[in-house]
């Protein structure tokens, strides 16, 4: 949280988290998710998430583009829903 807080002190138009929850236990990445999700309402700043917790992030999300890519078959996906 400290991270994103130093970030919000330039005031950006556009906030990119890669990965804000990795390696954290459940109950802090849940307290991370929603103060994600008190920014986003609170404030007029974008918010553009990338999570491994696919299923937390839709939890919050307005939009959503789902990426994947396997290497055996080179099969990529790619899904958005608005």
């Amino acid at each position: 949280m400290v991270a994103i807080s130093l970030a919000l002190l330039r005031k950006p138009k556009i906030l990119l988290l890669d990965e804000p929850t990795a390696q954290l236990a459940p109950k802090i990445a849940n307290e991370v998710f929603k103060k994600i999700v008190e920014i986003r309402d609170l404030t007029e700043v974008g918010v553009i998430l990338v999570e491994q917790n696919a299923e937390k992030a839709l939890e919050i999300a307005d939009n959503d583009i789902e990426y994947s890519y396997g290497s055996k078959e080179g099969y990529r996906y790619l899904r958005c829903r608005a």
